[in-house]
């Protein structure tokens, strides 16, 4: 009676409790032990402490070849030798396949050593509530160790995976690839990012998988590789609304000068600017309504977004912007075709445009180079409109 007794009061207490006799087997391991460890009673009793060495060379603790190099058995050892209690902190033990770091108080009572693990119910509840908190996460994490399989993965990696996250742990991409728990495409991507983190130490891209934009980074950790992908979908969404015009569908002014600005910071070489004007629009708007010109807008809006060879915007009300990387002769052609299907449109009355376009000389600011277009554009309206100039 009085060992059960015993027994629940050592249950009840908030520090992980294991006794050991004499010849250091193990006697008893609290409840919080037992939760910490995933472990029941009877697959405690009798191992000590299971460790990676006494699982690979299949023998119970203090029978290894390296038990010398031991910080827990040495600070028992030293325990029996002086009986002064010894502490450790920051022991490294690993929990479900997790390498957490804990304290540890060691003292002797008569015939037992006592090892009592310092607030093992609170980290324990601590990794429970992290790994919860992980699972709701929209981010996608996962870690993979030194030959990369993977130790650790949340709910949204699995559902991304399309498998269990038991499942996934100890497979490395080839095995899950084998399983169709991953497409060859993703199975690339994560390739690609693992060849770069192993190489560099770490790996930042932005990748786009099943409609979904997702922002990877990657580093190297005790040998392995931490994943955390955050999912920016809805940020690529509300940036692209920002940089859309609303009537055309079109790139806005603002994304023209973003696209502008990288080409010159970049040495963005062989690019053409053209500025592009609807002919007569306010005459369209004042005799036939703000409808006729919307019209005319969206479908010139439609004729250069079906132009797969630039990037067009709209920067003004009746004005439009293109940059194309092209060689001379194929630019010309382009905006051959472009004026062949304004004229097949049989609008009444015609819609037709005027173009200046010029090469982006990087070597000049925005306002030069913009300025330079203009003026051809100011030109060919001179010259009666319907036609593109090209410098």
């Amino acid at each position: 009676m009085e060992d059960v007794i015993l027994s629940k009061l050592i249950d009840e207490q908030s520090n992980g409790i294991i006794v050991l006799n004499k010849d250091l087997v193990v006697l008893y391991a609290n409840k919080k032990v037992r939760e910490f460890f995933s472990s029941n009673i009877n697959q405690l009793l009798g191992n000590f402490v299971k460790c990676n060495n006494t699982i690979v060379e299949s023998c119970y603790c203090q029978q290894t070849s390296k038990c010398s190099e031991c910080i827990l058995n040495n600070a028992i050892r030293q325990l029996k030798e002086t009986n002064i209690k010894q502490i450790i902190d920051n022991l490294k033990f690993n929990s479900d396949g997790e390498y957490i770091n804990i304290s540890l108080k060691i003292s002797h009572e008569g015939d037992y050593i006592i090892l009592e693990f310092t607030d093992l119910c609170n980290l324990y509840e601590e990794i429970n509530f992290l790994s919860r908190m992980m699972d709701k996460s929209k981010d996608i994490m996962f870690f993979k160790d030194s030959n990369l399989k993977y130790k650790y993965a949340n709910q949204s990696c699995a559902d991304l995976f399309n498998c269990d996250k038991d499942e996934m742990l100890d497979k490395d991409d080839n095995e899950l690839l084998r399983l169709n728990c991953i497409d060859e495409l993703l199975y690339r991507k994560l390739k690609i990012g693992d060849i770069n983190t192993l190489k560099k130490g770490n790996y930042n891209h932005t990748i786009y998988y099943k409609e979904r934009h997702l922002n990877i980074s990657k580093e190297c950790i005790d040998g392995g590789i931490l994943c955390i992908a955050a999912d920016i979908t809805e940020e690529k969404k509300a940036n692209k609304r920002a940089e859309t015009d609303v009537l055309t569908g079109l790139n806005n002014r603002r994304k023209f000068i973003n696209d502008m600005d990288e080409i010159l910071k970049y040495d963005g070489n062989n690019f053409y600017l053209a500025l592009i004007d609807i002919d007569n629009l306010k005459y369209l708007n004042n005799n036939y309504g703000h409808l006729k010109g919307d019209e005319y807008l969206s479908k010139l809006g439609k004729i250069l977004e079906d132009t797969s060879k630039g990037r067009f915007y709209r920067i003004g009300g009746d004005e439009f912007a293109g940059l194309i990387r092209l060689k001379k002769n194929a630019l010309e052609s382009m905006f051959d075709d472009i004026f062949d299907t304004l004229k097949s449109l049989n609008c009444n009355p015609p819609l037709t445009i005027s173009v200046g376009i010029v090469l982006v000389d990087i070597n000049k600011t925005y306002i030069e180079n913009y300025k330079e277009a203009d003026n051809l554009l100011y030109e060919a309206k001179k010259k009666g409109k319907n036609r593109f100039i090209l410098s």
